[in-house]
């Protein structure tokens, strides 16, 4: 039950939540009402995403090397540590790892402080909606994460780069990677990492009902999929 003083004052607030979306809408336009709603839904209740495919065989990538810093694969006794980073949900890390996800990190002294995965084979992506398959020379990147404090330091490409010098030397020389459509920033840096963009989707859930529009694709595909069970096919999700 509310208090007197709760009640009396929710209409302020009601009318402050409404100003603020009257303002983002002037601002991002409609996506920015999507995009309130989600952040306030469950996924399977309402969920958009528009996302761009990313491939390069010739990944160019410029990184610094600091002594105060250790780079490294992950392992099983680095799970509680990743877990900190609120990236997955409890459990996936070492499920991740048991299964032969590849993961890489970076340290500063106990903590880490900047992740990235990559993983083989056929898989879901949760963000995009759509189905991807590494092939038998490629792999998949996801969870590239470096925590707000230690940004603007260049320690995603540190990590990156560990981790492509040992899938390189595990003969996969294709690297595939999702990324938000919207997000103008990283994709000019996957342009100066000689990504291109080879494929577009558009994802939405209501009501546990999940559609995603295969708008470019560059490998064999219905153009829509339509299921409810996410992740469909009983595929592995990143």
């Amino acid at each position: 039950m509310y208090k007197k003083s709760e009640y009396s004052a929710m209409p302020g607030k009601i009318i402050a939540k409404f100003r603020n979306l009257k303002e983002g809408y002037k601002k991002e336009g409609f996506l920015y009402v999507v995009h309130a709603l989600m952040w306030r839904v469950p996924s399977w209740l309402f969920y958009y995403n528009h996302s761009l495919l990313c491939k390069t065989n010739k990944l160019k990538i410029i990184s610094r090397n600091y002594s105060d810093y250790t780079v490294r694969p992950a392992n099983l006794n680095d799970v509680d540590s990743i877990e900190k980073l609120d990236i997955y949900p409890k459990g996936k890390t070492a499920r991740r790892l048991k299964e032969g996800d590849y993961c890489h990190i970076v340290l500063k002294g106990e903590e880490v402080v900047s992740i990235i995965w990559a993983k083989l084979g056929k898989m879901f992506s949760i963000q995009a909606g759509s189905i991807i398959d590494t092939g038998d020379d490629g792999f998949f990147v996801d969870g590239l994460h470096t925590v707000t404090h230690e940004r603007l330091k260049g320690l995603h490409m540190i990590v990156f780069k560990s981790l492509f010098d040992q899938m390189t030397s595990l003969g996969g020389h294709r690297i595939l990677g999702i990324i938000d459509a919207e997000n103008a920033i990283s994709i000019a840096t996957h342009k100066r990492m000689d990504f291109e963009f080879v494929g577009e989707t558009i994802y939405f859930t209501l009501l546990g009902l999940s559609v995603c529009y295969y708008q470019k694709w560059p490998f064999e595909t219905n153009k829509i999929h339509i299921f409810f069970k996410r992740p469909p096919g009983n595929l592995d999700w990143v």
